[in-house]
């Protein structure tokens, strides 16, 4: 029974260390460009929600039959989910991410930056903060879907940890006509995004 306690006290020791020297690397980065990330709720200013969906109907991987209001549903109103975004010191939204919360697992639902601020660390800062988020909220795993033709966004997703789910390497048995339409799952357990993490700080 006294291992299990101190076994318990020490994994709790671990996470809130971690997540302590999270934050603290993230204040540094955000003093540094003058950025700040902020969460986004349905009651949160409309100039800055019309902008992520002015960023979200820019980016190519998301369907275009969306319409302003079915993605402040989706963004802002989904109530196991939640909206991170970049912004300057003027309000300008730099970039964005969508995440859900479920038992034990959790997804990363859409990211995107604005074209002209895309290169400039805010995908990972948005990556990191979400995962963080996640991980802190007792996720084991954290799953981003994105269309197989998206290789950049392959790319980026396993530069930070991420591998191919089982699920994805299932699906090649629906045959590689159907296989080329349905969307490659990377997923990223706790233990990887602390490795990630560390290394992205050399």
């Amino acid at each position: 029974m006294k291992n299990k306690v101190i076994l318990c006290l020490s994994a709790l020791l671990s996470i809130l260390t971690f997540s302590n020297i999270f934050s603290s690397e993230l204040q540094k980065i955000t003093r540094k460009n003058d950025i700040e990330i902020v969460d986004v709720y349905s009651k949160s200013d409309k100039k800055i929600k019309d902008q992520i969906v002015k960023i979200f109907q820019n980016n190519s991987e998301y369907l275009d039959d969306f319409d302003d209001e079915k993605i402040k549903i989706i963004l802002f109103k989904n109530m196991i989910a939640k909206t991170k975004v970049v912004i300057d010191k003027n309000k300008k939204v730099l970039g964005f991410t969508n995440y859900t919360f479920n038992p034990g697992a959790g997804f990363i639902n859409y990211t995107a930056i604005a074209l002209e601020h895309r290169r400039k660390g805010y995908g990972t800062l948005l990556n990191n903060a979400a995962l963080q988020d996640l991980f802190d909220s007792g996720c084991k795993k954290v799953t981003r879907y994105s269309m197989r033709k998206n290789k950049i966004v392959h790319r980026f997703l396993k530069k930070r940890g991420y591998k191919k789910s089982f699920i994805s390497f299932k699906l090649r048995l629906l045959g590689p006509l159907l296989y080329c339409f349905i969307p490659v799952g990377l997923q990223i357990t706790k233990k990887d995004f602390e490795k990630n993490l560390s290394l992205q700080k050399k």
